[in-house]
């Protein structure tokens, strides 16, 4: 790796902003879990391809990782924005807004009793969820079999009060074998 990399970087020498140096750069990293290195080395790709939504996808991936949720949403939401039907985007928002909003909520039911960011965190943990509804449900339009997210769905309509919608999504999870 350490070789690959000084022969990156005399390449990018002469060509600084050269895409697929980068992009070899980014892979080097990511194989060594240096996810750090990774980022700097996306941040350089994004900057000399900025329309690329698998460059911003990999980097949300990659904040992901590093518990960056803000910066993980922004990258994924960039994705989305360059492609709006980019359904691994989509689904990976989701995700990650679901797990965000769960690790918010038990974060906040370990508090002691009375603390006064219970509320307020239980609250962002709720618009935290209801923002993973958006990509879900646009991910469910192009994979409407997929019984995962159809559970997962349900689960976040029955948790944010609306039964309606729960069932629906139930009786759809359900009714895939």
């Amino acid at each position: 790796n350490e070789e690959a990399k000084a022969i990156i970087a005399e390449g990018r020498k002469k060509y600084p902003t050269d895409r697929e140096l980068l992009l070899e750069l980014v892979n080097i990293n990511i194989g060594a879990g240096d996810a750090a290195g990774a980022e700097v080395a996306l941040n350089e790709a994004i900057a000399a391809d900025p329309k690329n939504k698998l460059l911003y996808y990999t980097i949300g991936t990659i904040y992901i990782d590093l518990k960056q949720n803000e910066k993980a949403e922004a990258s994924l939401n960039k994705a989305l924005e360059i492609d709006p039907n980019y359904a691994d985007a989509q689904y990976q928002l989701g995700a990650h807004l679901v797990t965000w909003a769960a690790d918010t909520q038990a974060a906040a039911s370990q508090l002691k009793l009375n603390d006064p960011k219970y509320d307020k965190m239980l609250q962002e943990a709720d618009a935290i969820f209801k923002r993973a509804l958006i990509p879900l449900e646009k991910f469910i339009t192009i994979s409407p079999n997929d019984k995962d997210v159809l559970t997962i769905l349900y689960q976040l309509y029955r948790n944010l009060g609306n039964p309606e919608k729960s069932a629906e999504y139930k009786k759809r999870a359900d009714a895939i074998k």
